[in-house]
């Protein structure tokens, strides 16, 4: 079986610096708590999907589609930007298992999330790569216990994805 490389960030900056240099035509957010926290109401989700699409554009330049993708159902799935790389908001994204709002999306693919059940599986049905949010703070029970079991799993699918970051000289 082929291991899908994964990367722990801890902060944004190793967020930013690790895309910088993947530099992906494709990357998939996962919405909470990267973008957005737990509990946050939908129309916060997506102004802050909104505030951090520019951001994450100006660091990859290579950039062809931005998906900010959540398994919340009570959002609509909305173009967020029209000119440039193609930035979609996707509810009700049934991650892992469904990718239809991928299909013509170029590849690698790189995943941005913090459950290794749902964002690191989506990674390897992708075939690409996973950077694994760490939460900082008070996580909810269901996060929680979805992260355990996704512990326990990560050693049989993922390889560590290595690169060294840039250095002011």
């Amino acid at each position: 079986m082929r291991r899908t490389p994964r990367l722990l960030v801890r902060d944004r900056e190793a967020v930013f610096s690790a895309l910088a240099h993947l530099q992906p035509p494709t990357l998939v957010v996962d919405v909470q708590p990267f973008v957005a926290p737990w509990g946050c109401s939908p129309k916060a989700m997506v102004s802050a999907a909104v505030a951090l699409s520019a951001q994450l554009v100006d660091a990859t330049p290579n950039l062809k589609t931005l998906v900010f993708a959540t398994n919340i159902r009570s959002v609509r799935c909305q173009r967020l930007r029209d000119e440039g790389p193609r930035v979609m908001f996707v509810s009700a994204a049934r991650k892992p298992w469904r990718g239809d709002y991928l299909a013509d999306a170029p590849r690698p693919v790189v995943v941005l999330g913090d459950q290794i059940i749902t964002d690191g599986l989506l990674a390897i049905r992708l075939h690409g790569q996973f950077l694994q949010w760490q939460i900082h703070g008070r996580i909810p029970w269901w996060p929680r216990l979805q992260a355990l079991i996704g512990g326990l799993l990560a050693v049989f699918m993922f390889s560590p994805l290595y690169f060294r970051p840039a250095t002011a000289d």
